[in-house]
């Protein structure tokens, strides 16, 4: 049983954090499925619900293992680290997407679409070490 395979065996969440744009959406990176979870926050109630799940990384690939999401300051783009596979995923925050989630009511949020779109994964590891 591999090191790797004991850590993606069940849900790992490792952060929250809001988008830099609205700070009303939450991304939570989850190293042990590989997603980022996404949630609708409400400032003012202090709740979240649920709003869908993106993969971290290439749909082809397995064991990317998501540990932190960050956002540029002033671009709509966020960076995935994605700890397992050694790679970094870019991703474009979908303004729209955003807005129509943010707008939605609350039995609708639970199927909102993804608000970040894979752009680019590039390794942070020269392919040939050997690790």
């Amino acid at each position: 049983y591999s090191a790797q395979k004991e850590r993606q065996a069940d849900p790992h969440s490792h952060a929250v954090v809001l988008d830099s744009h609205f700070s009303r959406i939450a991304y939570v990176p989850d190293l042990g499925m590989d997603l980022i979870r996404q949630f609708r926050y409400d400032p003012v109630e202090g709740k979240m619900l649920a709003a869908g799940t993106m993969r971290s990384g290439p749909t082809d690939r397995k064991a990317l293992g998501p540990r932190y999401i960050e956002f540029h300051p002033t671009l709509p783009v966020a960076y995935v680290i994605n700890e397992l596979s050694s790679e970094v995923s870019v991703f474009d925050f979908d303004r729209l997407a955003a807005e129509q989630l943010l707008g939605a009511p609350d039995e609708e949020v639970a199927s909102a679409a993804p608000t970040l779109r894979l752009r680019q994964t590039i390794r942070t590891i020269p392919d040939a070490f050997p690790g």
